[in-house]
């Protein structure tokens, strides 16, 4: 069945369900959050659903990545090269918290409808105005993207995914948002991305604000897990994080992903799927031209009037799709190991 891509006929005010088959087919699991009445109580049977959840990602992803898709978004690459940590014990912290939530939503289904709570899984963007993704319609972020792509999937074991977006536009990660973590981003959080790396610095010199936000991030009741993007100085840093019991986890290189996308400058662009035409042009994305040109890196012809920050050093909405479907991969595939690791009774790890 062939494929419209036309990028200018997607409604940008439902940026995902629009042309998603995720969001038509993932309420069919029968484990959804607005379904708790009748649950499927048995874990493979959740296993199944988280399953169907995962193939519905997938058909999203091949939607706006075609072909490329699978090639880009390999989850074993991407959670043991792309995602990178001291140990196995932060990928263990985050699956552990992961498996608290499957046992947790598991036990309030056995309670009266009336009587239960939901159990949410939070992920909280801190960071500056390419966190924001400013120049872009809010909806195109790529925290509102993890947000729509993981929210059947978390759903399909009773968990409630939810994503805060709380970066600034010329933000700092210290001193004074650090000192403010609790009242800027709330105290219930199990992700926390810090997306400070152009803002804060790279320099030696500079890591002092990624350590005071990480250390103020561990007093938090939820002690949640950080996502560092960017910042190698900061990254050097992890080891001390981890032994004090911090979940930490630093994005790598994603070049050797861009290089499996196809050249706009070489390739037909009309024949690219949406999220890769005009992405790469001259081997580099959305950085020369044409796919730096203002009308093309950026797509909010459904807001009225202009929008802010479509500057060079701004993301487009294709980098911003490109970093959500990475992250939402990444945790997807977590969850599924999560669920796998309580099938085999293998859930006591190290602390």
């Amino acid at each position: 069945e062939s494929v419209d891509h036309d990028a200018e006929d997607i409604v940008i005010k439902d940026w995902w369900s629009a042309t998603s088959m995720m969001a038509k087919g993932w309420q069919s699991l029968g484990v959804g959050i607005g379904n708790r009445a009748n649950p499927r109580n048995d874990l493979r049977d959740l296993q199944e659903s988280l399953n169907a959840a995962h193939l519905l990602l997938r058909d999203d992803i091949r939607y706006w990545y075609g072909p490329y898709g699978d090639v880009i978004f390999n989850g074993t690459e991407i959670v043991t090269e792309i995602m990178q940590s001291p140990s196995a014990l932060s990928i263990d912290r985050i699956k552990r918290r992961m498996k608290r939530k499957i046992i947790e939503a598991y036990l309030e289904r056995q309670k009266p409808p009336s009587k239960r709570d939901n159990i949410t899984y939070t992920w909280v963007t801190g960071g500056n105005s390419i966190a924001a993704g400013h120049g872009n319609l809010m909806s195109q972020s790529y925290t509102a993207v993890v947000d729509r792509a993981l929210e059947p999937v978390f759903a399909a074991l009773g968990v409630q995914f939810q994503t805060k977006l709380r970066a600034y536009s010329g933000a700092r990660s210290a001193p004074e948002i650090s000192l403010c973590i609790d009242a800027l981003f709330g105290n219930d959080i199990d992700l926390l991305a810090w997306d400070y790396g152009m803002t804060d610095g790279g320099r030696t010199a500079d890591v002092w604000m990624y350590r005071f936000f990480a250390n103020r991030a561990g007093l938090l009741p939820t002690s949640p897990g950080i996502l560092m993007m960017g910042g190698a100085a900061q990254r050097d840093i992890h080891d001390e994080l981890e032994k004090q019991g911090q979940a930490v986890i630093s994005v790598g290189d994603v070049g050797a992903l861009k290089q499996r996308m196809p050249d706009s400058t070489t390739a037909n662009p009309d024949s690219l799927p949406p999220a890769l035409r005009y992405y790469i042009c001259k081997g580099q994305a959305e950085n020369n031209s044409p796919c730096n040109e203002a009308d093309i890196k950026f797509n909010t012809t459904e807001c009225h009037g202009d929008v802010r920050g479509k500057t060079g050093w701004h993301s487009g909405w294709k980098e911003n799709m490109f970093r959500g479907c990475l992250y939402a991969t990444f945790l997807a595939n977590l969850l599924r190991d999560s669920v796998e690791e309580l099938l085999g009774n293998d859930s006591i790890g190290q602390p």
